[in-house]
């Protein structure tokens, strides 16, 4: 697993993983579409991630370093968060209820 999976992997809810996403893919290029839909698998949070960049070559290079697919027209992965929704933070504060998070570039 590299630096950017396990950064990705850290985030606790979905405005976090969606900056991480954006943050990670800035490199790249611009991002065209993005989709995050939470989900529970066995009782644990996963993120979905959609997302479609301006560049073919770069949601290749992407594909490559996140371990992402391909599904139709879009990248797609499953990130598995570290806890389960409504969980306090170190900080003591609920995450955000907000379960799918939409960008549009």
């Amino acid at each position: 697993m590299n630096l950017s999976q396990k950064r990705l992997q850290a985030c606790t809810d979905v405005q976090s993983l969606t900056t991480e996403l954006v943050a990670t893919c800035k490199p790249y290029g611009a991002i065209r579409y993005l989709r995050v839909l939470m989900a529970s698998r066995r009782g644990r949070p996963q993120a979905l991630c959609f997302w479609q960049m301006a560049d073919a070559q770069a949601e290749q290079q992407l594909m490559a370093l996140l371990h992402a697919h391909r599904v139709a027209s879009y990248l797609v992965l499953v990130v598995a968060l570290p806890r389960p929704w409504g969980e306090p933070t170190r900080a003591g504060r609920r995450p955000a209820q907000t379960r799918e998070h939409v960008l549009w570039m």
